[in-house]
């Protein structure tokens, strides 16, 4: 395969099949056994029972013997149609099979209402087929098919962005699904960004994916006195086809273009520039052909996913590129938040990623800052040309200082500790390193959440800052 050493042919190899695999199994029928299992994976867990008694029918689960957890045998939409289906499925996360507390109504309604899709919301259950078995009955309207948006957004492996600006058209086809533009300002990239969901498009189970986007990357590396930034001007188009395996996973295969573009200068702390060669190799336009594979699994309270939530990430890319090397990189993240005695919670992370030789350096990895490793300045662990492997564990303690009885408490007080290590492109160890510290979050209506951080390095002294502090959107994972 051109552009690929001997040695990493094979990683290459697996990769395709991997990616292979998965396009497979996305388009493969229901009878696959690859999901998880029904009595395990789609069981809510026995903390959503917040409404009454004379909220929910009393019924008793023959799977558990509990009046308070049911199976879904249906749900029903009134009016009942195509669109309708797929923006109610959209929004609910819920299919019928799983077992739901007696919360279904209150969480259902929420979840609804709080999406901006619908108007006149109103839900309630009736006694199933089965024993134990409620049906769901959902009735709405859509609301406003366009709307201007603005606030927090989210992507799953990527983190938190802030939606300066933006423009939504709910079920362009009358079939369901969102067509969304905006202006992302994130940590580390921003741009307009352009993508679209199509439900129902092979079957009820699959959805055709569509993104364009417009972006500019920020780049931070340091050398021994300061740290320095250069700009990475990048453009893609891509198409996917997604399907989900339950409320709990979902998967996705895409393919499509991409390029990347550095600056030809970098800027330092010092508010003066400097050329790019005199750190980093020659700024060349990198075009590719891009596959990747993406897979995500979530159970969690909606109330409070704070508190009670299970989170797993999984994508592996294959970049071939057209006048330059190709290359291949995986990244895997899980995290864990479960109550503590007192209301508060522990959280914890575990982190890993890969990248094949041959990887431009403004494509590898980045080690050391906030949603990263806390307790050093952004990129300062992994050196100019970036990490080629790294792997990261976090723990954090969460606990309520305002609103201790609200389900998101308005402030949350955290204490927390990083530890990390990753092997630079000449796959030299660069020792394990930590971090520890404590912080705020604060939840805003239109922010969300707005967390701010105070850390210290614990174990490197590879640093010129004493403390670092942090000011972002979002929860630190």
């Amino acid at each position: 395969m051109p552009g690929f050493p001997d040695r990493s042919r094979k990683r290459v190899g697996h990769l395709l099949f991997v990616a292979a695999l998965s396009l497979v199994v996305l388009i493969a029928g229901p009878g696959l056994p690859l999901g998880l299992p029904d009595d395990v994976s789609y069981e809510l867990p026995s903390f959503l029972r917040v409404i009454s008694d004379a909220q929910a029918q009393p019924l008793l689960s023959p799977m558990t013997g509990r009046r308070d957890v049911f199976l879904l045998e249906k749900i029903q939409v009134r009016p009942d149609n195509c669109e309708m289906e797929n923006l109610v499925a959209k929004a609910l996360g819920l299919r019928p099979g799983e077992y739901v507390g007696l919360s279904v109504l209150t969480e259902s309604k929420a979840r609804l209402e709080a999406s901006g899709v619908f108007k006149d919301v109103q839900v309630h259950t009736e006694r199933g087929t089965e024993p134990g078995s409620i049906i769901l009955v959902v009735e709405a309207t859509v609301g406003p098919r366009f709307q201007v948006e603005s606030g927090i957004g989210h992507e799953d492996l990527s983190g938190w962005y802030l939606n300066l600006i933006g423009f939504r058209w709910t079920s362009p086809f009358r079939q369901g699904g969102t067509l969304r533009l905006g202006l992302h300002e994130g940590l580390e990239t921003s741009g307009f960004i352009l993508n679209m969901e199509l439900p129902s498009v092979i079957g009820d189970q699959y959805s055709a994916l569509f993104d364009l986007a417009l972006t500019n990357r920020t780049w931070f590396f340091h050398d021994d006195f300061q740290q320095y930034s250069q700009e990475v001007r990048g453009a893609r188009a891509r198409f996917g086809i997604g399907r989900s395996f339950g409320a709990s996973t979902n998967g996705a295969f895409w393919v499509g273009y991409v390029d990347a573009e550095p600056d030809e200068d970098v800027d330092g702390e010092d508010e003066e520039t400097y050329p790019a060669e005199n750190f980093l190799p020659r700024p060349e336009t990198d075009r590719y052909l891009d596959l990747r594979t993406e897979w995500l699994f979530e159970q969690k309270d909606p109330l409070r996913d704070w508190q009670r939530r299970r989170w797993a990430g999984l994508r592996l890319r294959l970049a071939e590129g057209f006048d330059t090397a190709s290359f291949w990189s995986a990244e895997a993240d899980a995290r864990l938040s479960v109550p503590t005695p007192g209301g508060g919670a522990g959280a914890f992370r575990l982190r890993g990623a890969w990248t094949g030789p041959g990887t431009p350096y403004h494509q590898r990895f980045a080690l050391g800052g906030i949603r990263n490793l806390r307790g050093y300045s952004r990129a300062r662990l992994s050196g100019p040309l970036g990490a080629q492997a790294y792997w990261l564990g976090s723990a954090e303690y969460r606990h309520p200082l305002l609103g201790k009885d609200d389900p998101r408490p308005r402030v949350l007080g955290t204490l927390f500790v990083d530890v990390g290590d990753h092997w630079d492109p000449d796959r030299n160890r660069g020792g394990v390193a930590a971090g520890g510290g404590y912080g705020l979050q604060i939840h805003i209506p239109w922010v969300q959440v707005l967390t701010a951080e105070v850390s210290y390095p614990i174990t490197n002294d590879r640093t010129s800052q004493p403390v670092a502090l942090y000011v972002s959107l979002g929860r630190s994972f």
